[in-house]
């Protein structure tokens, strides 16, 4: 029973949904029939879990008035059940979202000649559209919300007020318009470069970036932030992030926070693209990086939202850089509580392995590192080249060189991996492979062509800046024997 869809479903419901279910499926309206409510009143007891469901047991329990065990009418009943949770799911979303039947119901009020209690309502809706900030269709409500207008006043004697109410929805339109364009660009091109590299035909959406005019929309900070996030990813630049940024900062509470959240993602994918391109970005990128990244976990906190674990480890980082050890270990232990549970155990240690790396405690990095199961794909594929790393700092050639032919073996069979952590990777195998060499037989030129492809916006950051100083101390290795010989 537990693999059933209902036990998956009811899982998944918090104590006030449950609570909220019973009410719904006793309710004569959503529900007429008496077993589904008996079978759930005699599975609530299993709750979380739901652990030793034994059939006969719960059956005898939900139906003790049949004569004997039924597994087929068991299985219709978990089927009506389960029929009533989806419909519970849809009513909770109707409740939260009930624009269209409020609409619907200024439309039959007109259409019954109630004018008057017809245009009371529609401004009634106008002020929860208004209030509700929903996401990317603010305009497209208000838009509809003008079409109302133009219902009700499409009558010889308020002509006027119809034709203004056409132009307004000819202009909601127009910024609805721009906006679906604008963040499918930026969607589109965001996963061309940090998921799976698929080939999104947007070269004409792209056209109309330049058409798109920003001044003209400075009273609609939703638009213009559609915009800047479109254009610093299309064609990215300081000038357009210093636009967004002011932006974010200026209008925030004027734009919802999914949208003001979205420009803080937007702004830090650009510092990080940056920061891809040099080692020698600590001074102002990442001062800056920590600003972005406290904004955004801010407003995540502010909507009761977990720590993404790109923030997490990003800001134990950083904050390491500007802060030190100290407070790059705190700031793991006082945070872990707010990632999602399966991450709470396995991601503090990682970063806490990546913390003892950057002290240059190898042994206690490699130990943490070896302890941690793949519980993630993505963090995976920079456990094992910190590994590496560790191995190579220890001198310890065998374990390298068996892990290294691993990693080889494990990427090449790993063909799901997104586009950003397979590019880093290939590139990190490949550097790391010539690095082995140049250690085993120096030469100065494969050195210099060493560094100038480590420093190319390919090489990971994970592992970019310890790159860099191998071959920095390899020059100075070789420099100090010939001065000695000489």
């Amino acid at each position: 029973m537990q693999n059933t869809k209902v036990i998956k479903l009811l899982q998944t419901f918090t104590k006030e949904e449950l609570k909220s279910f019973d009410d719904f499926i006793q309710s004569p309206y959503f529900n007429k029939r008496e077993a589904p409510v008996k079978l759930y009143a005699a599975l609530l007891p299993y709750y979380p879990d739901f652990a030793n469901l034994k059939p006969e047991k719960v059956f005898k329990k939900a139906f003790p008035n049949k004569a004997a065990f039924s597994d087929s009418y068991l299985r219709n009943v978990l089927s009506d059940l389960y029929e009533l949770g989806l419909d519970f799911l849809r009513q909770e979303a109707a409740e939260k979202s009930n624009i269209s039947g409020e609409f619907i119901c200024v439309q039959k009020l007109i259409y019954r000649k109630l004018f008057k209690q017809a245009e009371q309502h529609l401004e009634k809706v106008h002020e929860w559209i208004e209030k509700s900030w929903l996401e990317h269709d603010y305009n497209a409500l208000l838009a509809d919300y003008h079409t109302f207008k133009m219902i009700l006043h499409d009558r010889a004697e308020e002509q006027l007020a119809y034709s203004e109410a056409h132009q307004q929805k000819v202009n909601c339109w127009e910024k609805a318009i721009w906006e679906k364009i604008l963040t499918l660009i930026y969607e589109t091109e965001t996963d061309k470069r940090e998921y799976y590299n698929f080939t999104y035909n947007t070269q004409s959406l792209k056209k109309m970036l330049p058409l798109f005019n920003v001044a003209q929309f400075e009273d609609t900070p939703m638009l213009q932030a559609a915009y800047y996030r479109a254009m610093l990813i299309a064609n990215p630049s300081w000038e357009t992030f210093n636009s967004l940024h002011q932006l974010a900062k200026a209008t925030g509470a004027k734009m919802p926070d999914n949208q003001t959240y979205s420009c803080y993602q937007a702004l830090l994918g650009f510092t990080s693209h940056l920061m891809r391109h040099s080692v020698q970005t600590e001074t102002d990128l990442v001062p800056l990086q920590m600003e972005l990244l406290q904004a955004a976990t801010q407003l995540r906190r502010n909507n009761n939202l977990h720590f993404t674990d790109g923030h997490y480890t990003n800001m134990a980082f950083c904050g390491y850089t500007l802060y030190g050890f100290d407070w790059a270990v705190n700031f793991i232990e006082v945070h872990t509580t707010e990632l999602l549970p399966y991450l709470q155990q396995d991601l503090p240690l990682y970063c806490k392995a990546i913390i003892w790396f950057k002290e240059k405690k190898y042994r206690d990095a490699l130990a943490l590192l070896a302890s941690l199961p793949n519980f993630r794909s993505d963090v995976y594929f920079s456990i094992k080249p910190y590994m590496l790393m560790c191995y190579y700092e220890l001198n310890d050639n065998d374990a390298s060189e068996f892990l290294f032919n691993t990693l080889k073996k494990t990427f090449k069979n790993h063909p799901n991996l997104s586009y950003r952590v397979k590019d880093g990777l290939r590139h990190f195998i490949d550097l790391y492979g010539q690095l082995v060499k140049l250690c085993e037989q120096y030469n100065a030129p494969k050195a210099t062509k060493l560094k100038d492809a480590i420093l190319q916006p390919d090489t990971p950051m994970f592992a970019k800046q310890w790159l860099y100083d191998k071959i920095v101390e390899l020059e100075t290795n070789k420099l100090k024997k010939r001065s000695f010989s000489v």
